[in-house]
């Protein structure tokens, strides 16, 4: 009997150690407090107005309750409203349970009154044992609930570190209770006391009996995302992981791989240990490596990678329930680490996690590998940044930003060059001393290595002139006026009426696919259309019929694409009506007479990806929805503001949107930590919160990018295995 009920407390306190409210009161996160805001007793702790989740005041019932203050333990299992007396099935002053050595339960105090009840605070006594042994004192360790607004409804959620707070009339106030058992404690029947007090109230007293059974866990540290002095931070924090004692020497340590995608990560891999953790590793194939500590890399649709998969103690883990072809299983024990996953990208993303993982050993000697079982995957499916390369960008930045991205586990770079690459076709298009494809070839490798999409751009329409302005800045029309007959009269986009558009078009992208071969994506940009209104004030270039032109481009244009098997993205605010009145104004570039560009979306072809673009949305944002809705793939794309990154993610989250295109403009340095971010948004779970990181972490990952010296993992590519022929590193087309 006794062990039956040992079994089922051990399983509740498995389930609730991975609820909110448990994560968040992990002791690891002690260190938060002192970020934390200060409350002051005599007020009550600040919370949001609104109804309740599940119920409504029930004024009768709070009328007829006793004067003073109630309480009384609850269930671990329910909720409790804010406005409403709580429903207990009976009511108890007594906890009692069973634990392992090293584990941790809970329980839940429920405290309720119909009058202010002032300066609610907690008078806690240690658990201690019949034989004299005690607990530590914060082994039981309460904590006030508050209460956060969810879909405009008020919902208990947040674990508060705060001393004392306020309760007004006629509310309920639950407190969580966790209950630390160390690993060396000893067996036997403990018992401690946890006192509420409040000003002019009688106190209650609510008693824990723990009964520790001599029967101990593996010796695990549950991950937090703010970790205990001395413990590594993963980023983007893996959606499943249990660190371990063991540690894995990297002393003589190989690298085994057998087939040609895996060797290829595993050059990656060795590379990147030694340049950031001076660490040589030999890479081997499984078949001819010797006996010894070893790092293996897998993929699920190898012979090799079966067998390797059935010995992995978390393959019950796998497949991720989401994008599969980018999720991984990693793996360190005390003479081996293992890597699996079913792409080339997956065996990136997770040896991105493994060089996380290093650390020094106790006695200073050697690197180890820290023990840990991790399943992890990605939330949304692209994770893209939009890189510009301008006549005075400098490629080392470019390769910086490619390289940071990578850290982050994107997975494509869009890279729009203006003016800044000599075309041999066009060659009117590009300054004299601009870039050769000789010099951006390097870097389109450095991403084909890294296991990123590629994709070009091209602005298409609006942006015609090759740079972001007008006056004194026409590529073209400023050396060639014999070339204007292909734009408008202000130079400002290309004249869709003229025919002879297309030649110029379709030279340039040719171009541009063979540079960034094999490309599966393609950016037409087609924003800021109207943004100097040279259309607005002539007929030659608009027609007789805009719309019916403005139709005949979009189409001619995905067509191409399309005939190659590359999929279109493109901006998203032609095809808004200016001044919508449930999406609001975004100039300058929406839908206006005569034109109506709105009208052209219903025949715009479904797989055009839209890039929905905002720079100044704080919250949610309801364009990407619209278009989503409309039965386009949709990435939101954000710039530089850590509030603006955060809003648009989460929407892309909360409406399983395709993704995420982080832009950067002409800014590229300053943009690295909201690239940073965006990127580790993006791979979370939905209520990911980036305070939970260190600022110094963010600085950590881009200051091992100096400009200079930057790594060439292009040279990882052996001739003839780029991803085009192996099958490998270039993605899936992630959908």
């Amino acid at each position: 009997m006794k062990n039956n009920g040992m079994k089922k407390i051990y399983m509740v306190a498995v389930i609730i150690a991975t609820s909110g409210l448990a994560y968040a009161e992990n002791p690891e996160l002690a260190s938060m407090e002192s970020r934390q805001r200060s409350y002051d007793a005599q007020h009550p702790v600040f919370e949001p107005d609104g109804p309740d989740f599940n119920v409504v005041d029930d004024n009768k019932s709070w009328d007829i309750l006793p004067d003073g203050l109630h309480g009384s333990i609850g269930s671990v299992d329910c909720l409790y409203a804010k406005r409403s007396l709580p429903k207990l099935q009976s009511k108890t002053n007594h906890w009692s349970g069973v634990a392992w050595q090293g584990e941790r339960v809970h329980a839940q105090i429920i405290l309720y009154s119909k009058e202010d009840v002032q300066q609610l605070r907690f008078d806690t006594t240690p658990l201690t044992s019949d034989s004299g042994a005690t607990l530590p004192h914060e082994s039981l360790h309460p904590r006030f609930v508050r209460y956060v607004l969810a879909e405009n409804k008020l919902c208990p959620d947040i674990l508060d570190p705060i001393k004392s707070l306020d309760m007004p009339a006629r509310t309920t106030r639950s407190v969580w209770v966790m209950i630390n058992v160390p690993a060396n404690t000893e067996p036997g029947r403990y018992i401690g006391n946890i006192g509420i007090l409040a000003a002019g109230q009688k106190r209650l007293d609510f008693v824990f009996e723990l009964e520790v059974l001599p029967l101990a866990l593996p010796a695990i540290i549950v991950a937090v995302a703010v970790p205990a002095s001395g413990q590594t931070i993963v980023t983007p924090a893996p959606r499943d992981i249990t660190w371990t004692d063991q540690r894995l020497d990297l002393v003589e340590t190989v690298i085994r791989a057998e087939g040609p995608r895996e060797q290829q990560v595993a050059r990656l891999l060795a590379h990147e240990m030694q340049r950031l953790h001076d660490v040589k590793l030999t890479v081997t194939s499984g078949s001819s490596s010797k006996p010894g500590p070893s790092i293996t890399l897998a993929l699920s649709g190898s012979p090799e990678g079966k067998a390797v998969f059935e010995n992995m103690a978390g393959k019950a883990k796998w497949p991720p329930p989401r994008n599969v072809t980018e999720g991984y299983l990693l793996e360190v024990g005390s003479n081996n680490a293992v890597v699996f996953a079913e792409s080339q990208r997956g065996l990136v993303y997770g040896c991105q996690t493994l060089l996380q993982l290093v650390a020094p050993a106790p006695e200073g000697k050697a690197r180890q590998l820290l023990g840990a079982r991790i399943a992890d995957y990605p939330q949304l499916s692209f994770r893209g940044v939009h890189i510009c390369i301008f006549p005075n960008t400098e490629l080392a930045a470019v390769r910086q930003m490619i390289l940071l991205a990578a850290r982050f586990k994107y997975n494509a770079v869009v890279i729009e060059p203006w003016a800044s690459l000599k075309s041999k076709k066009r060659p009117e298009t590009a300054y004299e001393n601009a870039y050769s494809h000789e010099q951006i070839r390097p870097l389109v490798r450095l991403g084909h290595a890294l296991g990123m999409e590629m994709i070009p751009m091209l602005n298409s329409w609006g942006h015609a002139s090759g740079m972001r302005s007008r006056a004194g800045e026409h590529v073209v029309l400023d050396r060639y006026p014999q070339h204007k007959n292909i734009y408008e009269p202000d130079g400002w986009s290309f004249c869709l009426s003229n025919p002879d558009i297309y030649d110029h078009l379709f030279d340039r992208y040719g171009e541009l696919l063979e540079l960034f071969a094999p490309a599966r994506y393609f950016h037409v940009g087609m924003d800021e259309a109207w943004g100097h209104l040279g259309l607005t004030e002539s007929r030659e270039c608009r027609g007789d019929e805009p719309l019916e032109l403005i139709d005949q481009h979009l189409h001619k244009l995905h067509a191409y694409f399309a005939r190659r098997n590359v999929q279109v993205f493109m901006w998203h605010d032609m095809f808004l009506q200016k001044n919508h009145p449930q999406l609001g104004r975004q100039k300058p570039a929406n839908s206006v007479p005569p034109f109506n560009t709105h009208l052209a979306l219903p025949k715009l072809p479904k797989d055009t990806i839209i890039a929905a673009w905002n720079y100044k949305q704080y919250s949610e944002w309801p364009v990407p929805k619209y278009f989503h809705d409309k039965g386009f793939p949709v990435v939101v794309c954000p710039w530089k503001s850590k509030r603006n990154t955060i809003a648009m993610v989460n929407t892309a989250k909360k409406h399983n949107l395709r993704g995420l295109l982080a832009t950067t403009w002409d800014s590229l340095d300053v943009c690295q930590p909201s690239v940073a971010r965006a990127g580790v948004l993006a791979w979370t779970a939905p209520g990911d919160d980036l305070e939970a990181v260190p600022f110094e972490h963010w600085l950590d990952a881009i200051r091992v990018l100096p400009i200079c010296n930057l790594p060439k993992l292009e040279k990882t590519l052996v001739t003839g295995e780029d991803s085009s022929r192996s099958g490998g590193v270039g993605p899936g087309n992630p959908r």
